[in-house]
């Protein structure tokens, strides 16, 4: 199955479709993750998630909330020290 939206892959995984797929986050994974991304919580409502998300798509280059802090995290450390860890 290909998705071409972010939050296909969120919802996949909040049914529960194709558990245990490369790249498929865990219903619990997926309901976190749609809560941080919308600030909304329509628990694991698949069928409300996607009337939601349908209005409120997630933008195209949305990487994730783990993927977000990281890239954080190493920016942080970038304009600390002036290298990546790397380089140190």
């Amino acid at each position: 199955m290909r998705f071409t939206k972010p939050e296909q892959f969120l919802l996949a995984g909040l049914a529960g479709a194709l558990k245990g797929a490369r790249g498929i986050p865990s219903k619990d994974v997926a309901l976190s993750e749609l809560r941080w991304a919308t600030g909304q919580d329509f628990g694991d409502d698949v069928k409300a998630w996607r009337v939601y998300l349908r209005a409120h798509p997630l933008p195209p280059d949305y990487i994730g909330r783990r993927a977000m802090q990281q890239a954080d995290e190493a920016r942080a450390l970038h304009s600390t020290t002036g290298a990546t860890r790397e380089e140190r």
